[in-house]
Formats: structure tokens, C-alpha cells, sequence
């Protein structure tokens, strides 16, 4: 305690394969009283991430101490037992209105400045 102190920062983040996009990452302060544990209950990080169809290959959980050299870990997430949400159309159908016309603004000075327009873009 005395010369490293009572916590540990990491950061976490998670990447693809191909280490183009990450798609979490978080500042992580693991606290004495945390790893100090009685009873070795894991400690549990939650996030939510975007998956794609098809499933990726793989993604990768990374761990890198900010204070010590070395310190990291990269961890694949098993997608084996992954159970996503159904995939639902959409409860209504999108509407297709008219364009509206200079006249919806209500205002005399506002329409003056539309005098050639018939209708705003669709």
C-alpha cells in the first residue's frame, strides 16, 4: 500500500480480428478492497457492443495495466453459447406524405421568400 497504493487502473477495450474498429473501451479502476476477495468472486465488467451478421469471427477483450509494463491480457469471448434477440420488422410502415407547400409555414414574410417554389423537396 504504501509505495503502489490501494488501486489498480486498467483499460479494457474491445476490438475485431482485424483491429479496425474498437468497439468499447473503458478506464477501469480495480480497487484493493476488490481483488482482496474471501469468497474469489470474479469480478464482472458489463458493456454492450455491436454484432453483425453474419456473427464475427472473433472479437478480442484486451486488459493493459496503466501502470505496469507488460501487464495485459487479451481474452476471445466465446460466441459458442450466444443467444441474440429476434430480429423484428418495424410495427408500422413508414409514411411516403406529399412535399409540403410554402403556404404550411403560416408566415406572409417567410412564404415572400419562396415566391418560385410549388413545394419544398420531398
Amino acid at each position: 500500500d504504501k509505495y503502489h497504493g490501494t488501486v489498480e487502473p486498467w483499460w479494457i477495450w474491445i476490438e475485431d480480428t482485424q483491429n479496425e474498429h474498437i468497439y468499447h473501451s473503458e478506464y477501469f479502476l480495480l480497487h484493493k478492497k476488490q481483488y482482496v476477495m474471501v469468497d474469489e468472486e470474479p469480478i464482472a465488467l458489463v458493456f454492450t457492443i455491436p454484432i453483425f451478421e453474419p456473427l464475427p469471427s472473433q472479437y478480442y477483450i484486451h486488459a493493459l495495466s496503466d501502470r505496469w509494463i507488460g501487464a495485459e491480457s487479451i481474452v476471445p469471448p466465446p460466441f459458442k453459447h450466444l443467444v441474440l434477440p429476434n430480429i423484428h420488422p418495424p410495427h408500422t410502415q413508414p409514411l411516403d406524405p406529399p412535399p409540403p407547400p410554402p403556404p404550411t409555414l403560416h408566415q406572409k414574410e417567410f412564404q415572400s421568400h419562396y415566391p418560385h417554389l410549388q413545394h419544398f423537396h420531398p
